[in-house]
């Protein structure tokens, strides 16, 4: 017997004895659905799961747990292993800005909106101009010293960069300052969208 699939000589043990392989009888059954017969399949079976879902719900489960911020007991549905156990009142709110002249500095941002407008902009260390992942926004005066959030104390460095200013004196405040969000990048409201 041949192959439908690849044209090999074989003994017709596989399946109906059309194929010689699994892989021949996959890729020939691929070759022959088009992409709208896939699309409407792929409808039919979330279709049909969606009405299977409707019909048996899955049950939940409920996890007790004590909120490591307040102390109250809550109930979540969902296991919480090593991630940090905070009731809704205490979770940290992410708050959408329709306004952008309402945002008073980038840290009012949330972390990952922040790393969203640092790669659109494609912005790169304020130091040493490396640009190959995402960069740290570092305060020039740190906030236990009394530093704030505002743009002329907020500086974009790299991982590298943001080490050296943790760990050494090489670069001074004034240095800092002169490459702050304020100097340097100043329209970063340009590359926010509040969908994000």
């Amino acid at each position: 017997m041949i192959c439908e699939n690849c044209g090999k000589e074989h003994d017709g043990s596989y399946g109906s004895g059309r194929f010689c392989c699994k892989s021949c009888s996959i890729s020939f059954g691929n070759k022959q659905r088009s992409k709208e017969s896939r699309i409407l399949l792929n409808k039919k079976i979330s279709e049909g799961l969606q009405k299977y879902y409707l019909e048996n719900p899955i049950p939940h489960k409920e996890y007790k747990y004590i909120c490591e911020k307040c102390g109250k007991e809550f109930v979540s549905y969902k296991i919480r292993n090593g991630k940090h156990i905070h009731c809704d009142d205490c979770k940290r709110k992410v708050v959408h800005f329709k306004d952008i002249n309402s945002l008073t500095s980038i840290k009012d941002l949330s972390k990952r909106t922040i790393t969203k407008i640092l790669e659109r902009s494609n912005k790169g260390c304020s130091i040493c101009g490396w640009n190959e992942s995402t960069c740290d926004i570092h305060h020039i005066i740190p906030r236990s010293c009394g530093g704030s959030d505002k743009h002329d104390n907020l500086i974009i460095v790299c991982p590298n960069c943001h080490r050296i200013i943790h760990t050494s004196n090489k670069y001074s405040i004034d240095f800092l300052k002169e490459h702050s969000i304020e100097k340097e990048f100043y329209n970063w409201r340009d590359f926010y969208h509040p969908s994000n």
